[in-house]
């Protein structure tokens, strides 16, 4: 009699429940999950970059929490219950979001967010979920659309024209501005780019033999350029360097990768490392052979990925020598915040720029910057903060402006 009670308070439960109405499990798991996506971190996000965060942290989570769920399904109003303080819960965290957000944003000079920007989140977090679902949805279906999809693609590949594919840029007229403009003041620029068949020496010395036809031996100070991965050297540096030293000041950089500096950095540190060794022994060769009491001071810049190359020249084979060579070193943005350890170099870094600050340390270990931190969560933030780090004004993020040039020391 009693299991027979059991078994019909059981159905009645079920025949409560509104299937219309999302699990309680599943709304607490997409409330807690919208916090952590807006938990803050280095950057201000861009409602696309947000809404794609909020996306996946939210799938994550309602996934993990129906293949680990084992208890019964809430109904009737317990359920109702847990989706009115979910739904209070979801608008006291858009409004602390919302405060959190514009006063990082108004701290560097961006306008706050308005309603057009948050209704951009949401449209861009719901059509990211409904094409996952959609497309989880034709996976399962595999077998059965298999063969109407391959004949799909057959038709398309045969009655659509083909398109050319575009190799990555070398680098754009700013990337490239010390061989792409003459210097306003009357400055020696002077760069390489890649040449198909050309190898790393062969280019550093065209950079350095383009130095010497510009007239940088005769200048109080050569500076050498580290680009960054895609051969992009910063213009607001060569602007600073131009303003503090006028004409007296000669540039020189080499192109030693075409790929975005973020993925040089993960698969080609040591090609990176070569390239602006290879530059600086090259430059370095033709000013020893100026009379020491002519002889131009010679300085190392790096931003970024050129930062960390860069610093191998002093901390790799034969850097004690290159350091007595050397005057000084300016490192901008640096990925970790590294230095090379020498008496004359100089570091510039934004407090909020997530490629100077990130670390794996920080996967279960607080900063210690008095940033807000929870594990795991707040390194994927940073993460995210890297796709907005060069969507904010000068001097803020990965950005620097003009100024970053006082920063190097002179002899």
């Amino acid at each position: 009699m009693s299991a027979a009670l059991t078994t019909s308070g059981a159905m009645a439960e079920r025949r409560t429940a509104d299937p219309r109405l999302p699990r309680a499990s599943s709304a607490v798991a997409a409330v807690v999950a919208i916090a952590l996506s807006l938990f803050p971190s280095y950057l201000p996000h861009s409602p696309i970059v947000q809404g794609v965060v909020t996306a996946l942290f939210v799938l994550l989570a309602v996934g993990l929490v129906r293949r680990l769920h084992r208890t019964r399904r809430l109904s009737g109003r317990a359920h109702h219950a847990v989706l009115l303080a979910c739904g209070a819960g979801l608008i006291g965290t858009v409004l602390w979001a919302d405060r959190t957000q514009d006063t990082m944003r108004t701290d560097i000079g961006m306008a706050p967010l308005d309603a057009a920007d948050w209704a951009g989140t949401v449209a861009t977090a719901s059509a990211l979920v409904l094409l996952l679902r959609g497309v989880r949805g034709v996976w399962r279906r595999r077998r059965l659309l298999g063969k109407p999809l391959v004949a799909v693609g057959l038709a398309a590949s045969v009655l659509m024209p083909a398109s050319p594919v575009h190799g990555a840029s070398t680098g754009d007229a700013d990337g490239q501005l010390l061989s792409s403009a003459a210097s306003p003041v009357g400055a020696v620029r002077s760069y390489a780019d890649m040449v198909d068949g050309e190898g790393v020496r062969a280019r550093a010395e065209r950079a350095a033999d383009q130095l010497v036809r510009g007239g940088g031996l005769q200048r109080d100070r050569v500076v050498i350029m580290i680009p960054t991965g895609s051969g992009w050297v910063d213009p607001n540096a060569v602007t600073g360097l131009e303003n503090r030293f006028g004409r007296d000041v000669a540039m020189v950089g080499m192109q030693y990768a075409d790929t975005p500096s973020w993925w040089a950095y993960l698969t080609d540190q040591d090609g990176a490392a070569r390239g602006a060794r290879a530059l600086f022994d090259a430059v370095a060769r033709r000013v020893d052979t100026v009379p020491a009491d002519r002889r131009p001071q010679l300085h190392v810049y790096g931003e970024s990925l050129g930062a960390t190359a860069g610093q191998d020249i002093f901390t790799g084979p034969g850097g004690q020598d290159a350091a007595r060579r050397v005057c000084s070193v300016l490192w901008v943005g640096t990925p970790g915040g590294e230095r090379a350890g020498l008496p004359r170099e100089a570091s510039v870094a934004n407090d909020d720029d997530p490629v100077v600050h990130a670390a794996p340390s920080t996967l279960f270990r607080s900063p210690d910057d008095g940033r807000p931190w929870l594990p795991v969560v707040s390194l994927v933030q940073t993460g995210v903060d890297y796709l907005g780090s060069l969507a904010v004004p000068t001097g803020a993020g990965h950005r620097y402006g003009p100024e970053q040039a006082d920063a190097l020391p002179i002899c």
